[in-house]
């Protein structure tokens, strides 16, 4: 009988401390999954092999016939013959998509440096002396393309009224 009852006991005592486990929890708390889209951008690359790409434009209409071989690559008519164009689709880093699942805003500061917010701090930046000032990680070079790119398509500018200022 003795037995029994210490059994009961433990087996009550179990179930008050499952029902409080996370597991347990209304899925509505959590979003299932929040992505960032893909976003199609042209970028002028220029001639040495690791020089810097520019974004030129972003949307889903930048189209242009190729010349060449490959499909994404564009040589401008009046431009020097190692200056080309290129379509490319960009995709979130799952680092991104992560942070933005979590309620993360992507803005740009006064200087048009790439700035994530997260509960009003900032939690990643491209520039080094923001992440040094601010004790946040660095953006990754693609994923500071990503952004810029996005942040163009939705219409973001560094200039914006709006603008967050750190």
């Amino acid at each position: 009988m003795m037995f029994i009852a210490r059994a009961m006991t433990a087996l009550s005592a179990f179930r008050r401390t499952s029902v409080n486990t996370p597991a347990a929890a209304p899925a509505r708390a959590v979003p299932d999954v929040i992505t960032l889209p893909p976003v199609k951008a042209l970028f002028l690359c220029g001639s040495p092999p690791g020089s810097r790409r520019r974004l030129i434009d972003v949307g889903r209409d930048i189209t242009f016939p190729a010349q060449g071989s490959a499909p994404d690559l564009v040589v401008s008519p009046h431009a020097p013959n190692d200056v080309r164009y290129e379509v490319c689709t960009l995709h979130p880093s799952v680092d991104l998509v992560r942070l933005a699942a979590v309620g993360a805003q992507f803005d740009l500061s006064r200087l048009g440096q790439i700035q994530v917010w997260q509960a009003g701090v900032v939690v990643a930046a491209q520039s080094p002396s923001d992440c040094l000032a601010l004790r946040c990680r660095h953006l990754y070079e693609d994923e500071a393309v990503y952004l810029a790119a996005y942040l163009r398509s939705i219409g973001r500018r560094w200039n914006d009224p709006d603008q967050r200022s750190c």
